[in-house]
């Protein structure tokens, strides 16, 4: 679980959202800041996943994305 963060000043045309995963900053829209995502770091399919909760408490994907880890060794 990660909380989403602001980048740049609030109200900025160049604000977004973000998150770090392994010292990678993955891009958020600026609607998901101060929200928490659940993501899902698959590393047989090479993927990164990120949710978020409804409030149903069923997940929505929001963003998948090819995510590699450097110094692992995939078969």
């Amino acid at each position: 679980m990660r909380i989403v963060r602001r980048k740049i000043y609030k109200g900025s045309d160049k604000e977004y959202g973000f998150i770090d995963v392994l010292n990678y900053e993955i891009k958020s829209s600026k609607d998901m800041i101060n929200l928490f995502v659940f993501c899902v770091l698959d590393i047989k399919s090479r993927n990164l996943t990120v949710n978020i909760e409804r409030d149903d408490g069923s997940l929505k994907e929001i963003k998948t994305m090819e995510f590699i880890i450097k110094n692992v060794i995939y078969d």
